[in-house]
């Protein structure tokens, strides 16, 4: 990378975490399959329903307000209410089981141990910068 402007030293080190530190898409991919279990336990209607079900449901949700693309997880959170809705909950039970169910999958999306190389790096860099991500 070129830079023609000269850098002043920098005060700290911002990182986002997402496939920086650490490969994100076996953790999404986890998170997903497990997100489908849980509402496979608590939408028993949605057993026999696949990820292409609630991707669909996201893209429709994201079709009606797309100021959701810039909010992920609120994205997924409407995707859910309104799959469980198809499914003949009403908005209030579905919302429920949505925010149950997003928090299911924040939990195992957050479950992740950094690599030993990331922890070195930020070891070192933190005796110079104070870090945040």
């Amino acid at each position: 990378m070129k830079f023609y402007r000269h850098l002043f030293g920098f005060k700290a080190i911002s990182f986002d975490l997402d496939d920086t530190l650490y490969e994100n898409g076996p953790i999404i991919r986890e998170a997903e399959r497990s997100l489908l279990g849980y509402l496979n336990q608590h939408v028993v209607e949605s057993s026999n329903l696949n990820k292409t079900f609630w991707r669909k449901q996201k893209k429709l949700c994201l079709a009606k307000s797309p100021e959701l693309f810039h909010d992920v997880t609120e994205l997924r959170r409407q995707g859910l209410i309104s799959g469980i809705c198809q499914l003949g909950y009403t908005i209030d039970k579905a919302t429920a089981i949505a925010n149950n169910a997003l928090q299911h999958f924040q939990y195992v999306r957050s479950n992740f141990v950094l690599p030993e190389e990331s922890l070195n790096l930020l070891k070192d860099l933190a005796k110079k910068y104070p870090l945040v991500s």
